[in-house]
C-alpha cells in the first residue's frame, strides 16, 4: 500500500506544477511559461511589466486559451491577447499585447464578474444579465446562434 501510494503521489507530481495543490505557493512551472500580456499563443517570453495601474485593488481577472480579459475598477472590461475569434470583445480579429478601450457592455451597464472560454469571454452584468463575445461554433455565447 505504502508504494502504491508513493507511486500515486510520484505521479501527481509530475502531472501538476509545483505548489499547485499548496495554498499560497506559486507555481514555478506555470511562471516560467505564463505571459501577460500575450499575443502570440506559441510564445514563452515573460514580460513582468504591470498590465495596469489600479486605483483601489478591485479587479477580477479571466485568461482564456491564449486571451486575458479583467474588470477593473469602475466594473469596465478589458481584453488582450489573441484575437483570432472576437474574444477580446472588440470588434475586430486583432492582436494585441495590452489592454485595449474598454469593451462594449451596453448603456450604463458594469460588469460583475468574468470567465473566459478557450476562444470566448464572458461576463456577468451589473442588471444579472449576461454578456458573451468571441468564439461561437457551439452556441457558447448564449444568443441562440453558433
Amino acid at each position: 500500500m505504502v508504494r502504491r501510494l508513493g507511486l500515486i503521489v510520484a505521479l501527481i507530481a509530475t502531472l501538476l506544477p509545483i505548489g499547485a495543490l499548496i495554498p499560497g505557493v506559486e507555481s514555478t512551472a506555470a511562471a516560467a511559461t505564463s505571459t501577460l500580456p500575450q499575443t502570440d499563443p506559441s510564445s514563452t517570453e515573460v514580460d513582468d511589466a504591470p498590465i495596469s495601474t489600479l486605483t483601489n485593488g478591485n479587479v477580477r481577472i479571466a485568461a482564456g486559451g491564449s486571451h486575458t480579459c479583467a474588470i477593473f475598477e469602475l466594473g469596465t472590461v478589458k481584453c488582450w491577447g489573441w484575437n483570432s475569434s472576437g474574444q477580446l470583445g472588440n470588434e475586430t480579429n486583432t492582436n494585441t499585447n495590452t489592454p485595449g478601450a474598454p469593451i462594449d457592455l451596453g448603456t450604463n451597464r458594469t460588469a460583475k464578474t468574468i470567465t473566459a472560454g478557450a476562444s470566448h469571454t464572458c461576463a456577468i452584468l451589473d442588471d444579472n444579465t449576461v454578456k458573451c463575445w468571441g468564439s461561437n461554433p457551439y452556441g457558447q455565447l448564449g444568443n441562440g446562434t453558433n
